[in-house]
């Protein structure tokens, strides 16, 4: 007993604190290692979220806003597949700040979505939250960064942990400033860093002058992304593909910048440089998750769905599933006419699918009971739809025809109504009602959604013909 009241050695009290910070240390990192999931730099993604394929009884066409390049001569027709990621996904998988932009309004983001996109909660979640800790290790407000930016390691763990975990980027700030005044080597890392978090802030500007000052150090695949996402993020997609290239220059074959680019010519509908993209990704991993979803998708609207489905058989083969996966899988079977397999890669769907993708697995099934002439059935996995997100547009749209084809005028034209309201972008309903509505006599607001229409799918004939014959009678009149 007597031994436990002696004081401590000098030597034995360094000991004793040196295996406390280290301790510190290993939960800091398990704890970034567990929450760090897909940075919203990276060009990682989640396998969940592999998107979906699917048709309306009038194919989707959607233009591009105004802040966004023109179609590209390459690109498909519009009534090939859809060109808008707000109503339908155009690329094989949802990347975090692929299909969205910056906003300070949350009633933005609300009113542009017309349906939950997974990659809007990915970007702002994590696999678990700080509130699920037990205790919090750091007290922030208490913490003296000055002492630990001594020591570069554990400066660069304590930058992650404030950085992925506790979100504070006025502290990672302070750190970045607190290391430049004090005697350490300026270091490429802090400046990335520091663009980071600037970016964060909002200064987008002074983030793109530090990732250029990291560049000079030190050129690394982490600083070309994050200073072509800024380019993105400027609305200057030429920009940023003269980025990849120039760090495609110095790491040839790099996967991460082969997928920024390829991604880019998708979000202008450049499609086969994007897909050429993709096939040089896959040839140099063939265990490539997006690149193989990219193309099959784009085999799909390609119509060639037997390829299509030889990429979907190949990732469930690499041990990936999902309720997208088994959606496009059942897709694909059925338009390849493999009908003994739809059915079971539905059921299959329907089994692992939730609250934010059930309304579209029952939509792609109306799809098909109108395709089979089944229209009762359809009309069940319509409303089955609407049942489990009323903000799903094309399944109005869908139900709309089916009740116009059975003379329920008034109801399609409630419903059409509807499924403009909830996405303007998409052109079906707008081109259901602008037809019904002339047919009612009702010439005026004919002619404002077939003007409205030809804004979305310029080339439509169908339109253009209906648009001369307004003209006509109103110039008559």
């Amino acid at each position: 007993m007597s031994s436990t009241r002696r004081p401590l050695s000098e030597h034995k009290l360094k000991l004793i604190s040196f295996l406390l910070l280290a301790y510190w240390l290993l939960n800091l990192k398990a704890i970034i290692e567990d929450l760090i999931g897909d940075d919203e730099f990276c060009s990682e993604f989640n396998l969940c979220d592999i998107a979906f394929l699917d048709q309306d009884v009038n194919i989707h066409c959607h233009h591009f806003s105004s802040d966004n390049f023109r179609l590209a001569t390459s690109s498909l027709s519009q009534a090939v597949r859809p060109s808008n990621l707000t109503s339908r996904p155009l690329t094989g998988v949802f990347n975090a700040n692929s299909i969205e932009k910056c906003t300070d309004s949350v009633e933005t983001v609300i009113r542009d979505i017309s349906r939950p996109i997974t990659s809007h909660y990915n970007k702002c979640q994590r696999q678990k939250s700080t509130a699920q800790l037990n205790r919090e290790l750091v007290h922030i407000s208490r913490l003296d960064l000055s002492k630990y930016v001594q020591n570069s390691e554990i400066a660069y763990l304590l930058f992650e942990y404030l950085f992925y975990v506790a979100k504070e980027y006025l502290s990672k700030l302070q750190s970045n400033n607190l290391s430049y005044n004090e005697s350490i080597e300026m270091n490429w890392w802090w400046y990335l860093q520091q663009a980071r978090c600037l970016y964060h802030l909002g200064l987008k500007r002074e983030a793109e002058s530090s990732v250029n000052q990291s560049l000079e150090l030190n050129p690394t695949i982490e600083s070309y992304k994050l200073l072509a996402f800024i380019a993105v993020q400027f609305d200057q997609p030429g920009r940023a593909l003269g980025i990849y290239d120039k760090g495609l220059e110095r790491f040839p074959h790099d996967i991460d910048l082969l997928t920024g680019k390829a991604r880019i010519y998708q979000k202008i509908n450049n499609v086969l440089k994007s897909v050429a993209l993709y096939n040089e990704i896959a040839q140099i991993d063939d265990m490539n998750i997006e690149s193989l979803a990219s193309l099959a998708m784009h085999y799909f609207y390609e119509d060639e769905p037997e390829v299509a489905l030889k990429y979907y058989r190949r990732i469930l083969q690499y041990g990936y599933e999902s309720t997208e996966l088994y959606n496009n899988l059942g897709l694909c079977t059925f338009y390849a006419q493999q009908y003994d397999l739809c059915l079971s890669f539905f059921n299959q769907a329907i089994a692992l699918s939730d609250a934010t993708n059930s309304a579209d697995i029952y939509y792609n099934l109306g799809h098909i009971a109108i395709n089979i002439g089944d229209l009762q059935m359809a009309y069940h996995c319509l409303y089955l739809a609407i049942m489990n997100n009323n903000n799903h547009s094309e399944a109005y749209n869908n139900l709309g025809v089916l009740e116009q084809k059975h003379g329920n005028i008034d109801m399609a034209r409630e419903l059409y109504k509807t499924s403009c309201q909830l996405t303007s972008d998409l052109f079906e309903p707008h081109h259901n009602l602008a037809f019904l509505t002339e047919t009612l006599g009702e010439l005026q607001t004919s002619f404002h959604l077939v003007k409205h229409s030809l804004h979305l799918f310029p080339n439509h004939r169908d339109l253009q013909n209906l648009l001369y014959r307004l003209r006509e009678y109103i110039t008559s009149t």
